[in-house]
């Protein structure tokens, strides 16, 4: 797949306080999906004894080693500055000077100081491809929505949010800005170069974007939430709204688990690494990679995983407009219970989903 050849994200598009809930403290072995590494940072903060990350791209992982170092070598306010958080991001200058400080190995310092070198040693959460494909679209939502669009933001709740909605808020021009989103095309030429997952929820694009569009609206606070502040500026304009990792009470977390968490990073197939491994793996964090499965292979990954799963171990997936259903044959489906965690969720893009693993003498496929 084309999308799968260099960085594609830098911050993410995924609110982990799903799987951080989740995860039990002290799991012994957990497996996650690299992604920009900002995902991987909350599950750290629970303290596993182990933390497995993979990636079928380098540079993910790289990012994600990056991560990790920069919270053991920082305290929080200079690690919030080196990647680029508000109110104040690190200046390029300081920001080479601190990468070249860190013990990477000889491939990702290289790598990464490529990408850096490209990008001017700028704000870091938003040199990947996903991250600068809203800084354009922010563009075009101002360019519709104007200065009425970002006064919503200016609101301090969400009961406030909800009044400037049906006072003030440009919707009718709002909804233009929703049918360019919505254009699969648009998406698919911009962001995943050939490779958009084929929708298969219920509803339009259109639909399933305004609706997700409303729901943040009118139930998480706007300086809280990333996503929705990528898509009406193209960059975060709260420190409130970064991800899990700038929570100070995280943030110390983390740092303290680095001291005794074994981290490693896996360039490979996530499914494929953990069935092969069978390491007994008692948390798995898939994020939306059954999404991308082959369609012959798609709803058997369950399956697949198994070997490499202890009794009891929980895979949560996710997915956005393609969601896969796959068989549960030994294990149990608690999606149920997630409701109330995925009603905070601040992007409130996903259908997260999650499955228990049943005891070694319970049948399986």
């Amino acid at each position: 797949m084309k999308y799968f050849t260099e960085l594609n994200y830098s911050l993410g598009d995924e609110d982990s306080a799903v799987e951080y809930h989740l995860l039990p403290h002290g799991a012994r072995s957990v497996a996650a999906v690299a992604g920009s590494g900002g995902r991987i940072l909350p599950l750290l903060a629970k303290e596993p004894g182990r933390l497995c990350c993979f990636d079928i791209l380098k540079k993910q992982l790289h990012l994600t080693r990056l991560r990790v170092e920069s919270v053991r070598a920082l305290e929080l306010e200079e690690f919030a500055a080196f990647w680029g958080y508000p109110p104040a991001p690190m200046a390029p200058k300081e920001r080479k000077h601190r990468f070249r400080s860190f013990p990477l190995p000889g491939d990702a310092a290289e790598s990464l100081d490529a990408l850096f070198e490209r990008h001017g040693w700028a704000e870091i959460i938003y040199m990947g491809r996903f991250e600068r494909m809203f800084k354009s679209l922010a563009w075009i939502n101002h360019f519709f929505t104007g200065r009425a669009g970002r006064r919503l933001f200016d609101c301090e709740t969400v009961e406030d949010q909800i009044d400037y909605l049906e006072s003030s808020f440009p919707d009718l021009r709002w909804r233009l800005v929703l049918a360019l989103l919505a254009n699969s095309a648009v998406l698919n030429s911009i962001l995943y170069k050939g490779d958009f997952p084929r929708k298969n929820i219920t509803g339009s694009i259109y639909a399933n974007f305004h609706r997700t569009y409303d729901r943040i609206f009118r139930s998480i606070r706007l300086k809280e939430s990333f996503f929705a502040q990528f898509s009406f500026f193209g960059r975060l304009v709260t420190r409130e709204a970064g991800l899990m990792e700038v929570n100070p009470e995280i943030f110390d977390s983390i740092k303290h688990a680095i001291q005794h968490t074994q981290v490693e990073y896996v360039h490979g197939d996530i499914v494929d690494e953990i069935a092969n491994r069978r390491e007994g793996y008692n948390f798995v964090s898939l994020s939306d990679v059954p999404s991308f499965l082959p369609t012959a292979s798609e709803a058997l990954y369950l399956r697949d995983l198994r070997p490499g799963l202890g009794a009891g171990a929980v895979v949560v997936t996710r997915g956005n407009l393609r969601v896969i259903k796959p068989e549960t044959l030994g294990y149990e489906d608690i999606s149920g219970s997630l409701s109330g965690l995925c009603s905070r969720e601040k992007t409130q893009l996903w259908h997260v989903n999650a499955y228990k693993r049943g005891a070694d003498h319970e049948p399986s496929l």
